[in-house]
């Protein structure tokens, strides 16, 4: 066990947010909006909080909200350490099924 004290915690932030859809009957008002606000507010911390130290944001809003894209964050949060702080942030349509199962609707869906 190491007795060296840790050092600041970066944070990972992955900012799902769809409002624009392939299919415009879907489209909202606020969803990538929120995701990007919330991004500025983590990106806000590495400058007022030194328990924190650098920020990575995953911008995944209107367009970049696909079903691919969504799956590749997992990976891309995998280079966080454990002692960093993980987010997942999703705003958008979702659907739940028979088996009362979430599904988040990203950009493409149909």
């Amino acid at each position: 066990n190491s007795t060296a004290p840790a050092g600041p915690a970066d944070v990972w932030l992955v900012a799902i947010g769809v409002s624009r859809y392939r299919a415009s009957a879907y489209d909202l008002r606020f969803a990538a909006k929120d995701a990007q606000d919330l991004a500025a507010t983590y990106r806000a911390l590495a400058d007022r909080d030194p328990r924190y130290g650098e920020v990575h944001v995953l911008d995944l809003t209107d367009t970049g909200g696909t079903r691919d894209a969504i799956r590749g964050a997992r990976a891309w949060l995998q280079r966080s350490r454990p002692q960093d702080l993980a987010v997942v942030f999703a705003a958008g349509h979702g659907m739940v099924d028979a088996g009362r199962n979430y599904f988040f609707g990203t950009h493409d869906i149909d």
